[in-house]
């Protein structure tokens, strides 16, 4: 299966499905997580992307990719036995926030959580570190994987869009219990942060003392 062929079976969906019970082609699920991995970071920097498919069903299909209850993909960044592997691809990440969640969320944060205007990819933004595969403290999540997510997340605070934002600040809240330095992220970005949005400032400091849902 290549590349292309590949991509048009995570995007090409139909409106309105929920991605846990939509079925992939064969060939996409008997792929190695080595090859899932080169896939998902060749998408992740892909400019066609946002030509081919619409807004939803780029959100459809990144929630098939990074959604733990989809079941597919996202594990290849647990099961691919290459560790170095396993860590550039938390690494690009970045990529994620930068050329999908900046982008195509640019709803107005007014409730933490409860913005859906921007229909799937708006979930996943906001969701993404609670439904992704790499939990702090986990045996099978070594210190170099800890440590390139949180510098993903610790970039993500410096979007000025406070979608991104609250999803950093939302990951990190999470990881705040297991990883010190996740509430060090935190705080230094409280100290000069990129937003007024009562909303956010506030979802910081919740976030800070690892009071998120």
């Amino acid at each position: 299966m290549n590349y292309c062929d590949w991509r048009q079976d995570i995007f090409d969906t139909p409106p309105n499905i929920d991605p846990v019970f939509w079925e992939l082609r064969d060939e996409t699920y008997r792929l190695s997580p080595g090859q899932t991995l080169d896939f998902i970071d060749q998408a992740l920097v892909d400019p066609a992307i946002p030509q081919l498919f619409t807004k939803e069903q780029i959100g459809i299909g990144l929630q098939l990719l990074f959604s733990n209850a989809c079941g597919y993909a996202v594990f290849s960044y647990l099961e691919t036995p290459d560790h170095q592997r396993k860590v550039t691809a938390i690494e690009n990440l970045k990529y994620l926030y930068q050329n999908y969640f900046n982008p195509l969320c640019q709803a107005p944060v007014k409730w933490i959580g409860h913005d859906l205007d921007d229909g799937p990819i708006g979930y996943l933004c906001y969701m993404f570190w609670d439904i992704f595969v790499l939990y702090p403290g986990h045996p099978s999540i070594s210190v170099e994987m800890t440590d390139a997510a949180l510098t993903v997340m610790a970039e993500a605070l410096f979007f000025e869009n406070d979608q991104v934002i609250v999803s950093a600040l939302h990951g990190l809240g999470h990881w705040v219990s297991y990883v010190p330095e996740a509430q060090e992220i935190i705080h230094q970005w409280q100290l000069q942060p990129t937003t007024q949005n009562q909303a956010v400032l506030i979802y910081a400091h919740q976030a800070w003392r690892g009071c998120v849902q």
